[in-house]
């Protein structure tokens, strides 16, 4: 059985995630916002190998060498560009940044519940808890 702050803190970080993935549009372009939350990936890939033990193979860790280098790229556009992407386009980087932490434990926090539980089960606990969170933060 799952305990529900798994759960609970699931719907945090996913919320959250979204949160700062939106507010970096204020900051960016959207062309940024959009490569940069490709970042989950290769945040899943070393979380997923550090705690659920997932094995990958040599060209899976060359393929997302190769995505990081290009998002890295995109970092250093920002910080070259002239203000036409947004206000601050290295705050909406870092905001992008984080919120694809975010996005990426929530990931891993679901596959790790979905091998004890069903995944229906999950997706709705989600839904529960991240609307109590993402209600918190209206109020």
């Amino acid at each position: 059985m799952v305990p529900w702050y798994w759960y609970a803190l699931a719907g945090f970080v996913d919320s959250i995630g979204n949160y700062l993935i939106i507010k970096a549009y204020q900051f960016s372009s959207i062309t940024s916002v959009t490569l940069l939350a490709c970042w989950t990936i290769p945040w899943v890939i070393i979380l997923t190998w550090i705690f659920i033990g997932t094995r990958y193979s040599i060209g899976q860790f060359v393929g997302s060498a190769i995505c990081i280098g290009g998002l890295a790229l995109v970092f250093l556009s920002d910080a070259n560009e002239s203000g036409s992407g947004g206000r601050n386009p290295i705050l909406g980087d870092v905001l992008v940044l984080g919120g694809t932490i975010g996005f990426a434990l929530s990931n891993v926090g679901e596959e790790f519940c979905v091998k004890k539980r069903d995944r229906v089960e999950y997706i709705a606990m989600l839904a529960v808890f991240g609307l109590i969170v993402t209600m918190c933060a209206i109020i």
